[in-house]
């Protein structure tokens, strides 16, 4: 589990951070929280998206689903079913897997894996 000594104090910092924390929810399958991440690090949740805002121009949750479309998109490309994909990239259900990668790329899961 993700856990720091003192609170991340640079941008970069915290968007390592989310990024270890994503990593870590898709080996646990489970779906990531800007919360749960808020209270591991011992900041808020707008210091959490102002860095991110900064640093990438996305906010932190648009951030942490395009991690999630990229990893998605590895499973779909190995082969994996997309029920399967939903959980292992961290979506919690298949409904919202379909929503954001749709949001994400602007094709359906069904669309993506047709064109690969």
């Amino acid at each position: 589990m993700l856990r720091v000594n003192r609170s991340p104090r640079t941008d970069r910092q915290i968007i390592t951070a989310i990024t270890r924390y994503v990593t870590e929810c898709f080996a646990k399958e489970t779906t990531p929280r800007i919360g749960e991440l808020a209270g591991r690090l011992g900041i808020s949740r707008t210091r959490i998206t102002r860095a991110t805002k900064r640093r990438t121009g996305l906010t932190a949750m648009t951030y942490i689903h395009a991690l999630q479309v990229e990893r998605a998109k590895q499973l779909i490309d190995a082969g994996m079913t997309l029920t399967r994909v939903a959980y292992a990239a961290g979506f919690g259900t298949r409904g919202t897997f379909f929503r954001v990668l749709k949001q994400v790329t602007g094709i359906t899961p069904d669309c993506y894996r047709r064109t690969k």
